[in-house]
């Protein structure tokens, strides 16, 4: 069994694709809401095999997705886990067809880390990209690997400090993932491309002024 973890606030636009694309191969399903004031919670409830976990309310401390507890969410979330591997599937993020494909490949590996190629996905051909310097953290080099499957251990549990926090392997920091890795080079996964946004508790705000879509 594959088990999925994923905090989500405010991830109504692409949600109902997110619960789609993981109950295509999972039935045990972990999201946190992390103070959802629009449909998240309402579209999910729509899927048995998700389980909603968190209270529901808004923490000024989570005011944004990049500005929370981000570790010790998912490590909350990780204790509900009941499959041998782990997909830390963001809302924002689809796993393609070749992934399911590839996922026979986890009871033979030996390693405790899956990574797979990230590829960037637009909502719509006419949204621009946001860049403010040294506050735009997402530019990098291509092809680009991102760990996406890790082992139900429990020597492994992501660092608790900062945002985007890495998994770690007893307690051996940045370069956990880099002593058991696997690479899987050509199955992608598909990483929705951010606009900077400034409103808290909002996601991906910008795009009302920058795209004329309506949120």
């Amino acid at each position: 069994m594959i088990s999925v973890i994923c905090p989500v606030l405010n991830e109504e636009r692409f949600i109902r694709a997110w619960c789609e694309n993981v109950t295509s191969f999972s039935d045990d399903i972990h999201v946190w809401d992390s103070g959802c004031t629009d449909r998240t919670i309402e579209i999910i409830k729509n899927y048995p095999q998700i389980q909603v976990h968190g209270n529901g309310r808004f923490h000024p401390e989570i005011s944004t997705p990049y500005i929370w507890r981000e570790g010790e969410v998912r490590n909350r979330l990780i204790e509900f886990c009941k499959g041998d591997w782990i997909a830390n599937l963001d809302a924002d993020e689809l796993f393609g067809e070749r992934v399911c494909q590839a996922l026979p490949c986890l009871a033979r590996t030996k390693k405790n880390f899956i990574r797979l190629l990230y590829l960037d996905f637009w909502y719509a051909p006419f949204l621009i990209r946001v860049r403010q310097f040294k506050r735009d953290w997402w530019r990098r080099f291509y092809p680009s690997y991102q760990t996406r499957f890790f082992r139900n251990n429990p020597d492994i549990r992501y660092a608790e400090k900062g945002n985007h926090a890495p998994l770690e392997w007893r307690g051996m920091g940045k370069f956990s993932v880099r002593l058991s890795c696997e690479t899987w080079k050509h199955v992608p996964f598909h990483h929705y491309h951010h606009i900077l946004n400034d409103k808290p508790g909002q996601n991906r705000a910008n795009e009302v002024g920058l795209s004329g879509i309506k949120l």
